[in-house]
Parts: C-alpha cells; structure tokens; sequence
C-alpha cells in the first residue's frame, strides 16, 4: 500500500515537473517582395514559456547566394523571465532576382533551441525608358502652337516613381496643355503616354526639355528645339504724320528693325512700335524723312531741268535754285539766261549799232 501510494506521488511530481518546464517560442514577420538592390527587414520574436530562461539568442542562418546583410548574424538578448518577450532585427539587401528563404534560431539554456523560416521575393529592377518622341514643328509663329508628345515605359520588374519637369520654354512659350510638373508610379511593364503644347509668345529660340527622373533610373532628356520668327506678327498701324505706329511681339529693340531709316524701333511691353522720326530728318545723301518715308531733298533739285544737285557741284547756288553745277553741265534741256548778261549784250549792240550809223553817215 505504501508503495502504490509513493508511485503516484513520484508520477504527480513529474507531470508537475514537465508542466512546469522552461522552452521557448520564435515568430519571424512576413517579407514584402522587393526589387534588386533594395533592402528589407527581417524580425525575429522570441518568448519565454513556462519559466525564465538563461542566455537567449537568435541566430540567423548562411545567408542565400545573391543577398547580404551588414548586421551580425548572431545576437544576443539574455535572460527572458516567464512570458516575456524580445526582438532582433537583420536589414537584408536583394542583390539578384530570386525566391529566398532565411532561418532563424532561438537558443537558450537548458531549452531546446528553435526554429523559424522566412520568404522573400526579389524582383528584377525597375528600369525606366523613354520612347517615340515627336515634335510637331521646329518654327512656330507668334501665337501659333507646338506639340511635344513621348512614351514613359518601365521595363523592369518592379514599380518606380516617375517625375517630370518642364523646362527652357517660359520665356517665349505658354504650356496650354499639359502639366509643368507631375509624379506617377509605373508598376512593372506599364507605361504612360505624355502629351505637352505649347503656344508660341515672343520670338527666340527655345529649346523646350522635358526633365525626367525615377526611383531606379534616370532616363535621357527629351527635347524640342524651335525658332520663333520676329516677323511672324499681327501688325496695325496709324499713318498720320511722325506718329506711325506699327505693334509687333517682341523680346529686344533687335526683333522690331523694319529697316526704314525714317521710323525710330523700339520693344516696350513686348511690344515693338515703329515711330516716324520727324519730318526734315537726315536719311540718306541728298535725302529727308517725310512722313515716314526717305524722299529726295527738294532744296537738292535743279529748278530747270529737275537735275539733283550734289555736293560736288562747285556751282551750286546757297539757295539751291537755278543753279548749274558742273557735273551738269552737258545735261541738255532750256537753260536760263542771266538777266545781266542780257543787258550787257543789248548795250553791245547799241553801242556798236551807234558806231556803225554814224561811220556810215560821214562818208561822202
């Protein structure tokens, strides 16, 4: 009887024993797939159960062939009491496209060690390109309209963020379509159209760029060069005299010259104006502005054969009128005679008359 009652005793003490028993438990978080060349975060979770336990770590296993991580594999935590709780952390880098699998174990003292794994998914980078770029034209005029319009594509394995900067039109363009700056994601093998216009407004010579940057690349530059005549303008004018005015875009005084020496050419407000310089102004050799217009001299122009006189003429008169220079001389046409020189002859001639009437009147 004795006996019998010793046996349940030892068999009570040892399900008390084993009830009682310190062990610990190992979670591990879920791994996001990510891209090559990126990182992700593996945690390990370990408790204790039953009892505290002495010692614990947590050890990650060889690494796979194609990922790293700079964090040791081996980290130690220490004494856990009864239900408590501690993390580890490793940062793993995915250097090249593949399925991964990574173990962690917990130990301890006086514990049976375990075990936990985790997957991970690399993908292939993203890989950003820029494609079927057009141009509508390379000359525009003044309030005419350029088209730019391209093909944003990821041909890699994983999503990247794409932006897009506008650039090198503000000073002679307006965008009237389009956004100046924008940011979408493209998830692999996706891709965006663009579409840009642009209205021209002062003339140059732009040279439109589209910027455009990613998470993962930097693809080229896409760009759209155009000329902007100064002379493709609407123009009105008012032709009363010296306030001619003709109204051009414009950026400089350069973009207004109407190559009228009688017009004076300036650029205000983007606007040309072409003023008459006054009437009487200096132009040309032997020619004035008169309303805008380079006209021979009047006070320059021989009265009796309409003959200009110029400045070498040595004869000419102070006055300008009836006079003969020398350069004109064999012009042909009715030459004036001097009003003295008509005396002079008359009184010749009297005076020889006279000579001749009275010698004539002597003889017998």
């Amino acid at each position: 009887m004795v006996k019998k009652i010793f046996l349940i005793l030892f068999i009570l003490a040892a399900v008390l024993s084993t009830a009682n028993a310190a062990s610990l438990s190992l979670s591990l978080n879920s791994l996001e797939a990510i891209s090559e060349g990126d990182t992700v975060t593996l945690t390990a979770t370990v408790s204790a159960v039953g009892d505290s336990v002495g010692n614990v770590s947590l050890q990650l296993g060889a690494l796979p062939v194609g990922t790293a991580t700079s964090d040791s594999l081996v980290q130690s935590i220490g004494s856990l009491s009864s239900g408590q709780s501690s993390s580890k952390s490793w940062t793993i880098r995915g250097d090249v496209a593949n399925n991964y699998t990574f173990n962690v174990t917990a130990s301890g003292t006086s514990v049976s060690d375990t075990f936990q794994n985790a997957s991970l998914l690399v993908n292939t980078a993203a890989f950003i390109e820029v494609s079927d770029k057009t141009c509508s034209a390379t000359t525009a005029s003044v309030g005419n309209t350029i088209t730019m319009n391209f093909i944003v594509r990821n041909a890699g394995g994983s999503p990247a963020t794409v932006t897009i900067n506008m650039g090198g039109y503000s000073s002679n363009f307006t965008l009237t379509s389009g956004s100046a700056s924008s940011s979408f994601t493209l998830s692999a093998g996706s891709q965006s159209s663009k579409s840009y216009v642009f209205t021209a407004t002062i003339a140059g010579s732009p040279t439109i760029t589209a910027a455009i940057t990613s998470t993962k690349n930097d693809p080229a530059d896409q760009t759209c060069s155009v000329t902007i005549p100064s002379s493709t303008t609407t123009s009105s004018s008012n032709t009363s005299q010296n306030t001619g005015v003709s109204v051009v875009v414009c950026s400089t005084d350069s973009n207004c010259s109407d190559n009228n020496p009688c017009t004076i050419d300036s650029c205000t407000s983007n606007s040309c104006t072409h003023v008459n310089e006054v009437n009487g102004t200096s132009c040309e050799i032997g020619k004035i502005c008169s309303t805008g217009e380079c006209i021979l001299n009047p006070a320059n122009v021989n009265q009796g054969n309409n003959v200009p006189v110029t400045e070498g003429d040595t004869n000419k008169k102070a006055d300008g009128n009836n006079s003969i220079g020398i350069n004109n001389q064999n012009q042909g046409g009715n030459i004036p005679l001097d009003p003295v020189l008509i005396i002079v002859i008359v009184v010749i001639l009297v005076i020889v008359g006279g000579v001749l009437y009275f010698t004539l009147l002597k003889k017998p």
